[in-house]
């Protein structure tokens, strides 16, 4: 389809693209299909190709079936300067709970990463591990500023501080925090 249409963000067939037939074995015939010839048609299905090209694909390493790959994922991904976020990870994966989907997730739209991130029901719940650097109130400030742009467009933003015991964390916030196993 590349060749009949001249852009992503255009949208426009090409010359060629309008010259030919609603369907040509250059596109969608083939021998296979040869008793819906009459009923194939390029065309119909634009709509369709249009949103298909404005898809994100987003690529997960490790899955919920193999949480043992996804912790080793996860693993790779946090901060390593950070003992932290290890602590955290660690807690979770050797307690039964369930692992954030993502790490260091870096949100373009905002100049902010997050340090972890939940795919809670197609919400993306933002979670933030604060180590004894966040007591500084430089940092302090930065962070409350931050949180605060996520929080007022509509994002779930739950910090953890490693003066508080995580076991709190999960108690607060059950809904995020569920038993796997």
């Amino acid at each position: 389809m590349k060749s009949f249409i001249t852009t992503l963000k255009q949208r426009e067939e090409t010359e060629l693209g309008k010259s030919l037939p609603r369907a040509s074995y250059q596109d969608l015939l083939s021998y296979y299909n040869q008793i819906h010839h009459q009923i194939i048609d390029r065309r119909s299905v634009r709509e369709i190709i249009e949103k298909l090209m404005d898809c994100d694909i987003e690529v997960v390493q490790g899955t919920n079936n193999d949480r043992d790959e996804h912790y080793k994922y996860l693993l790779g991904a946090y901060d390593k300067n950070s003992s932290t976020e290890f602590k955290f990870l660690k807690y979770l994966y050797d307690n039964d709970y369930a692992l954030p989907d993502m790490a260091q997730q870096n949100l373009t739209d905002y100049y902010i990463s997050a340090d972890f991130v939940y795919k809670n029901n197609g919400n993306h719940v933002f979670i933030f591990v604060d180590g004894s650097v966040h007591d500084k109130q430089e940092v302090s400030a930065d962070d409350l500023n931050k949180r605060t742009i996520l929080k007022n467009a509509g994002y779930d933003v739950i910090v953890w501080r490693y003066d508080e015991p995580l076991e709190e964390l999960v108690q607060r916030r059950k809904d995020i925090f569920r038993k796997v196993k």
